[in-house]
């Protein structure tokens, strides 16, 4: 999603709320491949004034890291949950999107991790129904780091040790 950076001519992109990191149609990835596909990306968000890129990972999709390594920064959060469909039934509501998921021959029912990014009451929640726990990772890249600095310093000048991607959108 790609959203205005306020008073400015520039913009930045972000995911929207999910797992939308990378997507590829190939079963091998290759230097040539993934060192274009950086140059493209970077040459697009170039054009386009894009200050800043944030991307949530899905964690059973291990290309979207492969594809991104050497471009911004991968940064890894907390865990998430995965159930085996090929165990016994949970709770109702569970156990009926673990049987949609059988018979159409899904081996995994990701349920995602907590709020934030932390082991919270959800995470707790959703780990009563499995321990097979999978790395929760985004992916952030500053484009012009020039215009990034600039927006950061003046409207946050105590952000500068948070972890909150882009720093200018915090509030």
């Amino acid at each position: 999603m790609v959203r205005s950076i306020y008073g400015t001519p520039y913009f930045d992109v972000t995911s929207v709320y999910g797992y939308a990191g990378p997507l590829v149609n190939i079963d091998t990835l290759n230097k040539e491949f993934v060192d274009g596909f950086h140059r493209e990306l970077d040459n697009y968000f170039r054009e386009c004034n894009i200050v800043s890129a944030f991307a949530r990972l899905h964690p059973l999709l291990v290309f979207q890291e492969e594809i991104l390594k050497g471009y911004g920064e991968i940064v890894p959060l907390n865990n998430t949950v995965t159930i085996d469909l090929s165990l016994s039934p949970m709770k109702l509501i569970i156990d009926e999107a673990r049987l949609f998921g059988m018979s159409i021959k899904l081996k995994y029912l990701h349920l995602g991790g907590g709020v934030g990014g932390v082991n919270d009451s959800l995470f707790y929640f959703k780990s009563g129904f499995s321990k097979n726990y999978h790395q929760f990772k985004v992916w952030r890249e500053i484009i012009n780091e020039d215009v990034y600095i600039h927006l950061t310093k003046d409207r946050f000048k105590e952000s500068s040790k948070s972890s909150y991607f882009p720093l200018y959108r915090i509030e």
